[in-house]
């Protein structure tokens, strides 16, 4: 019975383990989208062409 117990918590130990590495790997990713679309200028002050 206790082996029982031992082996339903460790699984679920292991399954939170997994969800939560998948939200810091999520978190540490870099959000910008790389395409080769083109991005026009805008000729305000401060900003650069191409988005940079």
């Amino acid at each position: 019975m206790l082996a029982r117990r031992l082996t339903i918590v460790s699984l679920i130990t292991v399954l939170f383990g997994m969800i939560f590495a998948m939200i810091v790997a999520e978190a540490g990713r870099d959000r910008r989208w790389k395409t080769d679309r083109v991005i026009p200028c805008v000729f305000d002050n401060g900003m650069n062409c191409g988005g940079k």
